[in-house]
């Protein structure tokens, strides 16, 4: 399929996560299972994530992709939970590796959909924590992987909404990354 343009795509950060505030954030109710490297939302997250909500209920979005850690599908549910939309969890979009456990300690579809019932249980995923390919250490060494995931949406959605990390905010919009 060809990629259509144009086509309006919003790119949402996660909310606060707990443990940027609270090292001992494993000890929190609803921290049980959790990898070191996939907090979940902070207080005040939660509140950001409210905010996001009210910021786009008047938006028309089609497709929710979202990092398939904790607190970028809690923050992806929070802001369409009013807009009949389910949350396509996908591994591609996910951070620099350098910055996870190995392998990324988010959870697979089936898993996250018994937590997280806006997650589309249908969706397949282009890449699993265990399919991802090795990259160097770097926020910029996500660049391919992110690139082609995207590319692969793209190809297969139109019209899109994701959330995601700060590297990708960083070079989303970068006339090069599509190429890269």
């Amino acid at each position: 399929m060809t990629i259509k343009y144009p086509r309006k795509i919003w790119i949402v950060r996660h909310a606060e996560r707990e443990d940027n505030i609270n090292r001992n954030w494993r000890k929190l109710d609803g921290a049980e299972g959790l990898a070191s490297d996939n907090s979940m939302l902070s207080n005040r997250g939660k509140q950001q994530a409210k905010e996001c909500q009210n910021r786009f209920k008047n938006t028309d979005i089609t497709h929710v992709f979202a990092s398939p850690f904790d607190r970028t599908v809690e923050t992806a549910s929070v802001i369409v939970e009013s807009k009949n939309l389910k949350v396509k969890a996908e591994g591609g979009l996910c951070e620099a590796l350098y910055l996870c456990e190995k392998p990324p300690g988010f959870w697979e579809t089936d898993k996250l959909a018994q937590k997280f019932p806006l997650i589309d249980s249908d969706y397949v995923p282009f890449y699993s924590r265990y399919t991802l390919p090795k990259e160097s250490c770097g926020d910029d060494a996500c660049v391919p992987r992110v690139g082609a995931t995207l590319r692969k949406i793209f190809e297969k959605y139109e019209g899109k909404y994701s959330t995601g990390h700060k590297e990708c905010d960083n070079w989303f919009f970068d006339d090069n990354f599509m190429e890269s």
